[in-house]
């Protein structure tokens, strides 16, 4: 029996499983499978870092490589979210019209790919972080609610982004751009303190706010609590707006196309 989402919601709930066939078909026939997910990222963290702590003149290369790792792993899936989001309705604009299947569905099923793709690609980093004790597993711990927060506000900015790629085609070659100027904008693979006064263009991007939220809990244990918990409910409240929008919208967005 096929399962709903919400009261008149005609999306499956099949989207998360999907979503994890996905990324299963990805290395289909290879040895390790989801695992290459994973160490991809970690050896292209070990790379970079290995060249980067020279650049920067790193003295604390332990801390710099989870500094490093943390930050490129929560960019991949921040920009591969809005990157992807940017153009769902249009590359399963077929699908939409010739299944049951509602642009709210496929939106969900993107989403939750690059969500499982990140745990994966996360998963060695924070392993190696462990033990090289950099992190331990009450920072682990205490990084939940600022993990949960980005993910809400990435689920918000993907949602927006992709109503407006549906309606205006531009947006999609746009995103690329911006998300790469964000990315050498903002202290990821660099201290902040490297950025001077410039530093300025970075504390009011919502992007770099919510990365650094959780790096900062993961690697030093800072968290303001009180602000976590108050924002959670909002960005939950928001993030579930956006959705219903989404499904209300589903035969206009159809037309877009």
């Amino acid at each position: 029996m096929r399962k709903r989402l919400f009261r008149n919601d005609p999306t499956p709930t099949i989207w998360w499983y999907t979503a994890w066939t996905r990324t299963k078909a990805r290395f289909i026939r290879t040895y390790l499978g989801n695992i290459w997910i994973g160490l991809s990222n970690l050896l292209a963290v070990c790379a970079l870092g290995s060249v980067y702590r020279f650049i920067f003149n790193v003295s604390n290369f332990k801390y710099y490589f989870g500094y490093l790792g943390i930050g490129i792993t929560i960019w991949g899936f921040i920009a591969g979210t809005i990157l992807a989001s940017s153009s769902i309705f249009q590359a399963t604009k077929l699908k939409s019209l010739n299944s049951e299947f509602t642009p709210s569905y496929f939106f969900l099923e993107e989403v939750f790919f690059q969500l499982y793709c990140f745990f994966q690609s996360a998963l060695p980093v924070l392993i190696v972080l462990l033990i090289i004790g950099v992190a331990n597993p009450l920072t682990i711990f205490i990084s939940i609610i600022p993990a949960i927060n980005l993910f809400l506000v990435i689920f918000i900015l993907s949602g927006l982004i992709a109503l407006i790629g549906a309606k205006y085609k531009d947006l999609a070659q746009l995103i690329p751009v911006i998300l790469q100027l964000i990315f050498l904008s903002s202290p990821i693979m660099f201290y902040k303190e490297a950025m001077g006064r410039a530093y300025v263009i970075s504390k009011y991007n919502i992007l770099y706010r919510s990365l650094d939220s959780v790096r900062s809990a993961l690697l030093d244990g800072k968290i303001t609590i009180l602000k976590e918990l108050l924002l959670l409910p909002l960005l939950i409240i928001v993030s579930y707006c956006i959705y219903i929008y989404i499904l209300k919208l589903r035969n206009k967005i159809m037309l877009w196309y």
